[in-house]
């Protein structure tokens, strides 16, 4: 018999996150560590890569690659190339599926939810 996987609740917010294979999320690019998060109902991601060259966004790519289980090929940064705010699509991957792997992601401890956080790690910016 095999393990069955606990199912995951995909909490609204992250429900409006993804749509049509696009995931919306703040990256915080030159952190000391590289970690996917919930902040209010917002995705973010800090980035250890600096925001010079694309480097962060390469490395966006890598790490969401790594968190949700799906090869690079498949991720493109669609909007917001110089900006913080980022629309990423991963093709191949239903919505359903999408939110899940997130949920996943966030609740095997790839990220953090805000309250987790160090008291003195800074809040995100609006």
């Amino acid at each position: 018999m095999s393990a069955k996987t606990p199912e995951i609740v995909v909490p609204d917010w992250l429900i409006r996150t993804v749509r049509n294979g696009i995931v919306r999320l703040r990256v915080r690019p030159g952190k000391k560590r590289d970690v996917l998060f919930q902040s209010e109902e917002i995705l973010v991601a800090d980035i250890s890569a600096p925001a010079r060259a694309g480097k962060a966004n390469e490395r966006l790519v890598a790490d969401l690659s790594r968190w949700l289980d799906c090869p690079s090929s498949r991720i493109r940064v669609e909007k917001g190339l110089t900006s913080r705010e980022k629309a990423v699509s991963l093709s191949g991957m239903e919505d359903a599926e999408l939110r899940e792997r997130i949920a996943r992601a966030l609740d095997k401890g790839c990220g953090e939810s805000l309250a987790d956080r160090s008291p003195d790690a800074p809040a995100s910016r609006k």
